[in-house]
């Protein structure tokens, strides 16, 4: 998978020096390290589980099924074996980051592997069930009910 990813990214360096553009919109489980260093500005949408941007110990793991007032000594093995399960995604990302002059992505939430924007991050997510309450998110995330 990340070999594919590595292939696109050259294709995209190549596009975005070519067309500039003012904006970027990109819905991506991983990050572009062409975008990243092409210093266009960029908004990520994540249209993913929401509970995978929130790092709280009171929410259920992301795309668990675990309702907030499920038996939480259930969710530590989840989360466990979810997490054993991308280690090698994780760092893998992470070093072909680190190769092409990028600082190493943030693991403090389960499976980002997607660097934030500084201008402007979107989640699709109901905002009847909206996690927000129990921690909310930087000022640079907005919710939309539906994409």
């Amino acid at each position: 998978m990340l070999s594919n990813l590595k292939t696109i990214d050259s294709q995209y360096e190549r596009i975005l020096a070519k067309v500039r553009p003012d904006l970027v919109v990109i819905d991506a489980y991983i990050g572009s390290p062409a975008l990243i260093k092409s210093g266009l500005p960029f908004i990520v949408i994540y249209s993913a589980a929401p509970l995978i941007l929130f790092n709280c110990d009171n929410l259920p793991p992301p795309w668990s099924g675990f309702a907030i007032d499920s038996d939480k000594s259930e969710w530590k093995p989840f989360k466990e074996r979810f997490e054993s399960l991308f280690v090698d995604v994780k760092h893998d990302t992470n070093q072909w980051f680190i190769s092409q002059g990028l600082p190493s992505l943030s693991t403090k939430s389960n499976t980002i592997l997607h660097p934030e924007s500084k201008y402007l991050n979107i989640y699709m997510y109901p905002k009847e069930l909206d996690y927000n309450e129990w921690q909310p998110l930087p000022h640079n995330w907005k919710r939309v009910d539906g994409f």
